[in-house]
């Protein structure tokens, strides 16, 4: 004979049963919403930022290419501006030739790595235009190019590389 089991029990019982359930399914949508949370912050701190060389390769790059440009751009003191403008060229024409041999997959991969060179070529386009104007106007003054909202595109340079290029985009904006 089964045992006698009476309705308060039974009752009891399936009240205990779903409460169980109720805080098993409290608990997964608990840890569903803690793991979203940590997949969108794990995402959101290995973004590329769309106006800092962030990746190593390219950032080392860009350290070392303006290392030689700021000292190839410095010692061009004792000649007069016009020299000034083409041996600072040249220096440019390295700086842009050694983030070019990076290769354009590697550029691709770090947000503005195509466009603080298209930067630099804008820079030194300004340049070959003042040197031009100095047999003219030997007061000739550079005109630093704008970006499309207005600013000199010197500022975005230096926000791209940070410090390590700031003495380069200065020296290379006052020849």
């Amino acid at each position: 004979m089964a045992p006698k089991v009476d309705s308060a029990t039974l009752v009891g019982e399936w009240h205990r049963s779903r409460r169980i359930r109720a805080g098993w399914l409290i608990a997964i949508v608990i840890g569903c919403l803690a793991s979203s949370g940590l997949v969108a912050l794990w995402s959101f701190a290995n973004h590329d930022h769309f106006d800092l060389l962030d990746d190593p390769v390219v950032a080392n790059a860009a350290d070392r290419a303006c290392a030689v440009a700021s000292t190839a751009l410095s010692t061009t003191q004792g000649l007069g501006r016009a020299e000034r403008i083409v041996v600072g060229n040249a220096a440019i024409d390295d700086l842009v030739g050694a983030m070019g041999a990076l290769g354009p997959d590697v550029l691709a991969g770090d947000e503005p790595g195509a466009s603080w060179i298209a930067d630099w070529r804008s820079l030194q386009g300004a340049r070959d235009d003042v040197a031009l104007a100095i047999a003219a106007t030997p007061q000739a003054q550079l005109v630093v190019p704008l970006t499309a909202d207005g600013y000199p595109i010197t500022g975005r340079m230096i926000a791209a590389s940070g410090a390590s290029c700031e003495e380069a985009v200065t020296l290379a904006a006052a020849p």
